[in-house]
C-alpha cells in the first residue's frame, strides 16, 4: 500500500546523516557513524529519528561505492520503535517495567533503496516489511500500525526527494 519505486534524484550526504529537512537537528539522534564492521568497504550510520509527533524509528543506512557511477549505493531500513520518546528521561528501573509488562506490538519496517546505474536513470524504491503477530488486533492498533505505515513510508520518500 505504501510501497514506491521511481525514478530518484542524485545522492547528496545530507540525506542519509541530517535530519528531515536540512534545519532539522531535533528529530534525530546518531547512534553510530562509522565504517561497518561486516564490510570494511560499506559506511554505516546508525539513528533514532522522529517520523510523526508520537512515533520514534531506528534507522539503519549503509552507503557502498558503486562500480559503474560516482553516485554510491545506499540501503536504509527504518524499524518502528513502539513506545519510545527519545526526549522523555526515565532511569533503568522504570525502562525495565515497561519492557517487563508492554504488549508485543506488530513489527513494522520499510528499506529504501538506492542506486545509479550507468546506462539509465537513477532508481528508488521504497518497500514495506511488516510482521503482523498471530493473533487478532484490535481496531486501536490496526489504525495506529496503518498511520505509522503512512508516516514512515512518506519520511524516507520525504528524506530523499526533500532535498
Amino acid at each position: 500500500m505504501f510501497n514506491y519505486a521511481g525514478v530518484g534524484s542524485s545522492y547528496r550526504p545530507e540525506k542519509v546523516v541530517g535530519g528531515f529537512d536540512t534545519l532539522d537537528f531535533n528529530s534525530h539522534r546518531i547512534l553510530y557513524a562509522g565504517p561497518d564492521p561486516a564490510d570494511k568497504d560499506k559506511v554505516l550510520i546508525r539513528k533514532i529519528v522522529q517520523v510523526s509527533d508520537s512515533t520514534y524509528c531506528y534507522e539503519e543506512s549503509r552507503i557502498s561505492a558503486s562500480e559503474n557511477t560516482h553516485e554510491p549505493t545506499v540501503h536504509t531500513q527504518l524499524i518502528r520503535l513502539k513506545g519510545f520518546n527519545l526526549k522523555e528521561h526515565v532511569d533503568d528501573y522504570e525502562l525495565n517495567l515497561r519492557g517487563k509488562y508492554k504488549p508485543i506490538p506488530n513489527l513494522l519496517g520499510f528499506s529504501l533503496y538506492y542506486r545509479d546505474p550507468k546506462e539509465a536513470v537513477p532508481h528508488v524504491s521504497v518497500i514495506e516489511n511488516t510482521l503482523n503477530k498471530i493473533k487478532a488486533d484490535s481496531w486501536i492498533e490496526f489504525f495506529q500500525d496503518l498511520r505509522d505505515k503512512r508516516d514512515m513510508s512518506q519520511y524516507l520518500k520525504g528524506r530523499w526527494f526533500g532535498f
